[in-house]
C-alpha cells in the first residue's frame, strides 16, 4: 500500500490477496485483507483527486471478457467483493483507476470512473501520467488502443 500526495493528485496503490480472483465460483473470498480494507476506506474518504492503482483489475463487461481463462476462472475482482461498495461510496474522489494482470491494453469504466490498462508485457506498452495545472494528461505508448491523449480534469472532484 502506498499513499503519496502527488502535488494536487493522490496516488494510491492497493494490493489484492492472491486467492481473491482464483475461483469465479467462490463468492466468499474477499480481495482485501482487513488492514488493506481499512487503509483504503480511510484513504478514499479522506482524499480527493485519487489515481488508484491495483494489479488485479475491477470487473467490468470489458475486463470480464478480456480476463477469462479457459478453466472458467477470471482475472478480475468478482462483483461480490466488498471493494466495490468502497468505490461506490467514494467514486467522487477517484479520478481514474489503473490496473494490469490481463496483459492487454484497454480503456473501460466503473460507475463513471475511467479504468486504464497499459501492461508492460508483450508490446512494452506504458502510459505517461503528467499533471498540467488542474488536468492530468495520460499518454498511452505502444498500445493496441488508438493513440490518444486522455485529459482528466480534477477540479470536477471538488464539486
Amino acid at each position: 500500500m502506498v499513499d503519496i500526495n502527488g502535488g494536487g493528485c493522490n496516488l494510491v496503490w492497493f494490493t489484492i490477496k492472491k486467492a481473491a480472483f482464483l475461483d469465479s465460483n467462490n463468492v466468499n473470498v474477499q480481495s482485501l485483507d482487513k488492514k488493506t480494507y481499512e487503509f483504503l476506506k480511510k484513504t478514499l474518504s479522506s482524499y480527493k483527486n485519487i489515481l488508484l492503482f491495483s494489479h488485479i483489475p475491477l470487473r467490468t463487461p470489458k475486463t470480464f471478457k478480456l480476463g477469462k481463462w479457459s478453466n472458467n476462472r477470471n482475472l478480475t475482482i468478482p462483483l461480490s467483493d466488498k471493494l466495490y461498495s468502497l468505490l461506490d461510496k467514494n467514486k467522487k474522489n477517484i479520478l481514474a483507476i489503473f490496473g494490469g494482470h490481463i496483459h492487454k491494453s484497454y480503456i473501460s469504466s466503473y460507475q463513471g470512473i475511467p479504468i486504464y490498462s497499459f501492461p508492460f508485457m508483450d508490446n512494452y506498452s506504458s502510459c505517461e501520467i503528467e499533471q498540467m495545472g488542474y488536468y492530468i494528461k495520460i499518454t498511452p505508448k505502444n498500445t493496441n488502443i488508438k493513440t490518444q491523449i486522455i485529459y482528466l480534469n480534477f477540479i470536477k472532484a471538488h464539486l
